[in-house]
């Protein structure tokens, strides 16, 4: 009993529910199982009422029709002709195709995109973030009349930088290193005219010199990131790792000043997280009988404090290749004075708490490409 009540709390609860709810949930789990222990299962098990046939054929009932129902939800992804049409997008917002690139050698992965037919010009690397504007990213691209990769290894998306949750082995460490010695030999061939880094900086340098630079956003009205699993980026020091900011800052601007010293660079600086599951709320309000909410924003200056830093060291980098694109400056204190907006009236810029949906990266990948013609042209 216990399962349900939690699963549909947390259903039900757009941030994080508080402890002391779920203990009175357990309490409530028990009174429910002496009940259904009670007048469910002790009458099942008295023979005089059922024999074991019947048992097994109500059984096989009940279970047929639940085989039944859920393969029907799947197949219809959910019923979403139960939702009025125009809420739709707000419930389930189209985002990125692009969730995984075949392997071209053992150590890159590369996916193509934009317009077919021509030349791949432009390399996209990154993590997750970068996954999310891909698509957008090809349709911008293909609009120009060109082409491009997304290209990425098994390994963390700043060169010398390990995540705390893999081994950093001898072996893994050569592995990584050769990896990256033939992304940068990607990327410097002379069919490769620009590149865009797109990578969800903060998480990804975790720990800096804050103590909001937490890999789970947490924006402070209740909405607390819920899925990132705790971890650490590391640097090899000595023949040990460590946490230590000066090797990751090092690590990272040596990264980018190798790629705009090849080619035109362009950096994505940190799309603002979010905290909540904005499709949760949504779902919610319509659970509860409301209307999906007008807005959904979070505080500007709380972003601006958790990215601080990582904004410090992304604006050191001096080369005349190298340009920046802020999403920070599409989405915060725009449409609504001191906030950052993921959501306004039909229309929601994220398909969760830190990726952007088609809407979103659309608005970042215009800016992109506008940047990259500029300086490739």
């Amino acid at each position: 009993w216990h399962q349900p009540l939690f699963a549909f709390t947390h259903l039900m609860t757009p941030g994080v529910a508080p402890p002391w709810l779920f203990g009175v949930l357990a309490l409530a789990a028990l009174g429910l199982a002496y009940l259904s222990w009670r007048y469910v299962e002790a009458p099942f098990r008295d023979r005089r009422r059922w024999s074991q046939r019947g048992v097994f054929a109500l059984s096989a009932a009940v279970s047929l029709f639940a085989i039944v129902v859920g393969s029907f939800l799947v197949a219809t992804d959910g019923a979403p002709g139960r939702f009025d049409a125009r809420v739709l997008p707000l419930l389930s917002p189209e985002k990125t195709s692009i969730e995984g690139c075949p392997s071209r050698d053992a150590w890159l992965h590369v996916c193509r995109l934009g317009k077919s037919g021509v030349d791949a010009t432009i390399v996209l690397l990154g993590d997750s973030h970068a996954y999310a504007i891909a698509d957008e990213l090809g349709k911008s691209l293909a609009r120009e009349g060109r082409a491009g990769v997304l290209v990425h290894t098994d390994c963390h998306p700043i060169p010398g930088v390990f995540d705390s949750r893999e081994p950093t082995s001898r072996e893994r460490i050569a592995f990584c290193a050769e990896a990256n010695r033939r992304l940068l030999a990607f990327v410097g061939r002379p069919s490769i005219e620009g590149v865009i880094v797109s990578i969800r900086w903060t998480m990804r340098l975790y720990p800096l010199s804050e103590p909001w630079d937490l890999p789970a956003f947490d924006n402070g009205e209740g909405g607390i990131e819920v899925d990132a699993p705790f971890r650490e980026n590391l640097t090899m020091s000595g023949g040990q790792t460590t946490n230590a900011a000066e090797p990751k800052v090092r690590a990272l601007t040596t990264y980018l000043s190798t790629l705009s010293a090849a080619k035109p660079t362009v950096v994505v600086h940190p799309v603002p997280e979010v905290g909540w599951n904005p499709t949760r709320i949504n779902v919610t309000a319509i659970a509860r009988g409301d209307a999906p909410p007008a807005v959904i924003a979070t505080s500007w200056p709380r972003m601006q404090r958790r990215n601080a830093e990582v904004e410090r060291i992304l604006d050191a980098v001096r080369s005349p290749n190298y340009s920046a694109v802020r999403p920070e400056a599409l989405f915060c204190n725009t449409l609504v004075s001191g906030r950052c907006v993921v959501q306004t009236e039909r229309l929601l810029y994220y398909y969760d708490d830190d990726h952007l949906s088609a809407a979103g990266a659309r608005l970042v990948t215009d800016r992109i490409v506008r940047e990259l013609v500029r300086r490739t042209q």
